[in-house]
């Protein structure tokens, strides 16, 4: 077991580790108990790796500078954001120390522990944006680097409306925002017909693995913009 002093406390009974070039600590695993002191209050990494849905992963990540990348928590816990206090079982971060993605929950979906089974253990948020306010369950919550949403990713079978500048949209997936809180692409439930400089194009994909809302095949290239981006048909 190895011990390593890090810019928010000392990790102790490291059990495996891997480090960059400079030998600055870059991801570990954990065995026992240790707390960081981070920005966010004391925060507890997975130490204990046993059951159904606990993932066999890195419990922290580090920056080569030592700051946070990314924590994997013991248990979940609440972190205060924009749109209020969110459960989080994951945590990644901006080399800046701001928080860059939360997810709820992250657990591992095997033959044992299926998507069924984690999709029932999530809990329902309610959110409220200047295009629609709606409840739905989230996989994961993206934020800019100045604490505003970047992005939602929804659960496989979760469909929510918004207004979007094309009207108002029943989506899948998830939406990305703009910094100044604009919607810059979201994933249509169906094929939706769009009026192009080239005509008209249907936006579908057909192929997307519904992982992330950070990308969609829909996306519009300013606030309130009937330009398009990208279009996926």
């Amino acid at each position: 077991m190895y011990s390593y002093s890090t810019n928010f406390g000392e990790l102790n009974s490291i059990s495996l580790y891997t480090t960059y070039p400079n030998q600055q600590l870059k991801d570990c695993v954990l065995s026992k108990r240790n707390e960081l002191n981070t920005p966010f209050g004391i925060l507890v990494p997975q130490y204990d790796h046993a059951g159904i849905r606990r993932k066999n992963t890195y419990s922290v990540s580090f920056f080569e500078n030592g700051n946070l990348k990314r924590i994997a928590l013991q248990d979940q816990v609440e972190i205060d954001t924009c749109v209020g206090k969110l459960p989080a079982e994951l945590i990644t971060f901006y080399n800046s120390g701001k928080i860059k993605k939360i997810f709820p929950l992250n657990g591992h979906i095997t033959a044992y522990w299926d998507e069924n089974d984690e999709y029932n253990l999530a809990k329902e948020f309610n959110f409220d944006f200047p295009f629609g306010s709606f409840k739905a369950k989230i996989i994961c919550i993206g934020f800019y680097e100045t604490g505003t949403v970047k992005s939602i990713t929804l659960w496989p079978n979760e469909y929510i409306y918004i207004n979007t500048p094309i009207g108002r949209q029943q989506i899948r997936i998830g939406f990305s925002l703009y910094p100044d809180g604009s919607i810059k692409s979201f994933e249509p439930i169906e094929p939706i017909d769009i009026m192009t400089p080239i005509g008209i194009i249907k936006s579908f994909d057909i192929n997307t693995n519904g992982i992330t809302g950070d990308n969609n095949s829909l996306a519009f290239t300013c606030k309130s913009s009937n330009y398009f981006r990208q279009i996926l048909s």
